[in-house]
Parts: C-alpha cells; sequence; structure tokens
C-alpha cells in the first residue's frame, strides 16, 4: 500500500465491486418492482467504509497482533492459523458489508503481508492449491446452461463477455 501503483489498483477493485454490487442491486431492485435508493446507498457506504478501515489500519494493527500469537498460540505454525483465520473473518465481513468475499480475503493478505514470512507463504499456497479446483468446481456446478437456450441471452452474454475481456486489456495497459 506504499507504492502509488498499489493504491490506484486497490481503490479500482473496490470501486468495480461496489458498482457491480449497486448496479446487481438495482436490477433485482427494479424485477421487483421497486428501487430501494437509501438502501443502495447504505450498502455501497458499508463496502466502502469496510475497504478503507482494513486497508488504512489493517498492516498497523496485525504487526502489534502477530508477536502476541506468537507468544500466546500454542499451537503449531501460529502465525498461518491466524493468517487463515483472519482471511476467513474478513471474507464473511466482507460479504455482510455487501462487498465479494474475495476483496475480505485480497484485505487480509494486505493487513499481513509484512508481519508474515516464507513459511506462511508456502503454506498459503498449499491451501490455495488444494482449494482453487473446489472453488472453480462450484461455480461450474451453479452455471445453468439452459439460460442460452434463447438467442438473446446467449448474444447479450457473448457481447458482456467481449466488453470484459477488451476492458481489461485496455485497463492493464
Amino acid at each position: 500500500l506504499k507504492t502509488r501503483e498499489a493504491r490506484i489498483i486497490l481503490g479500482a477493485a473496490v470501486i468495480d465491486d461496489v458498482l457491480g454490487l449497486l448496479v446487481l442491486a438495482v436490477v433485482s431492485s427494479l424485477t421487483h418492482g421497486k428501487l430501494d435508493v437509501l438502501q443502495l446507498c447504505l450498502t455501497a457506504a458499508a463496502a466502502v467504509a469496510f475497504t478503507v478501515i482494513v486497508a488504512k489500519w489493517g498492516t498497523h494493527t496485525m504487526r502489534r497482533v502477530v508477536p502476541h500469537v506468537d507468544r500466546n498460540l500454542k499451537v503449531a505454525e501460529a502465525r498461518f492459523v491466524l493468517a487463515m483465520s483472519l482471511l476467513f473473518a474478513l471474507a464473511l465481513l466482507a460479504v455482510y458489508t455487501g462487498v465479494a468475499a474475495i476483496v475480505g480475503a485480497f484485505l487480509a493478505g494486505l493487513a499481513l503481508g509484512e508481519s508474515t514470512g516464507p513459511r506462511e507463504r508456502d503454506l498459503a499456497q498449499g491451501v490455495s492449491e488444494l482449494l482453487v479446483p473446489f472453488f472453480l468446481a462450484g461455480i461450474g456446478l451453479h452455471v445453468n446452461l439452459t439460460a442460452f437456450a434463447h438467442a438473446g441471452t446467449a448474444v447479450l452474454a457473448i457481447v458482456i463477455l467481449v466488453a470484459a475481456v477488451v476492458s481489461k486489456f485496455i485497463g492493464c495497459g
């Protein structure tokens, strides 16, 4: 978070997530026939507040917490246990504030980035190699291919896919 680029990337990720959340909430509200602007504003404010608080004070807090965990937690790999606990806690908190769980997990990584070493990173790599296939399979199991039976839906999906790919290339460029 000390570099300008890191702050830009984090800011863009949060803005993207909040905008996606708002668009989804608006579309969902319109399908039910009522648009609750106050609820949309509260959700957006909670998402932004959560991200700003963790990004701003997370690293400082973890620098103070990690030594206590090392001394008092009577388990092997205490820092890894803390890292995984924080990851799941912030992911859950992110979902409850209206942000994607991945944003909470990303913020946990930012908060612990300066407090962990190569051992914790190696252990986390092993966990992610174990869990990522289950995550992707779970997403695949939720896909309803019958939604693409209508030509209009299939065309819309292709247009959105192309726009997403092109915008990623432009953004990364």
